[in-house]
């Protein structure tokens, strides 16, 4: 108590982030760092220090800064965070320590805390053929990001009729396709 009182009179503000947590601050409304596990003791003088709480055990990076600290801080932010883009023409399923985490359609971007991964993105390209390869069908099925692909099963005998945006593309043969 006595300790909270002389940080008031010093201006200043103790911030204890745990092991799953990180903080964006600013002072003045200025970019002053992100804090990592630990104590610390900011400057927060007349309420000028506006603190950002983020959970590692939600990986996604969001927040308001997020396009500020990309342009103004690109070393602190290819320090701490993770940007996935995907192209115009492709699709990447990205993975967290080896397990499907998300799949992001074309020209959709994320960000991600390094720390809460291991993460990997494969890229496939959609410009020309739209089925989704065999090893990643695999991973695909039954997941919940499967709003983003549609699986057709061919019955055997019969043939699938393919269309993209109202054209004709091709025949299916019997069996699982993912588009």
């Amino acid at each position: 108590m006595v300790i909270e009182i002389l940080d008031r009179v010093r201006g200043v503000q103790r911030l204890i982030v745990k092991e799953n947590q990180r903080v964006i601050a600013l002072y003045k409304g200025k970019f002053h760092g992100v804090l990592t596990p630990g104590e610390h003791v900011l400057r927060a003088d007349r309420g000028r220090l506006e603190i950002e709480w983020h959970d590692l055990a939600r990986p996604e990076f969001v927040s308001i800064f997020d396009k500020a600290l990309f342009r103004d801080h690109a070393e602190v932010a290819e320090e701490y965070l993770t940007e996935i883009r995907a192209g115009a023409d492709e699709v990447v399923v990205v993975s967290r320590d080896k397990r499907l985490h998300a799949v992001l359609k074309p020209e959709e971007r994320a960000v991600y805390w390094t720390e809460a991964g291991p993460w990997t993105a494969e890229r496939f390209d959609v410009a020309g053929d739209l089925a989704v390869p065999e090893k990643v069908q695999k991973r695909l099925t039954g997941v919940a990001k499967l709003a983003l692909v549609t699986s057709v099963d061919v019955a055997e005998g019969h043939v699938g009729l393919l269309f993209v945006d109202g054209k004709f593309v091709g025949e299916l043969e019997a069996g699982a396709h993912m588009f």
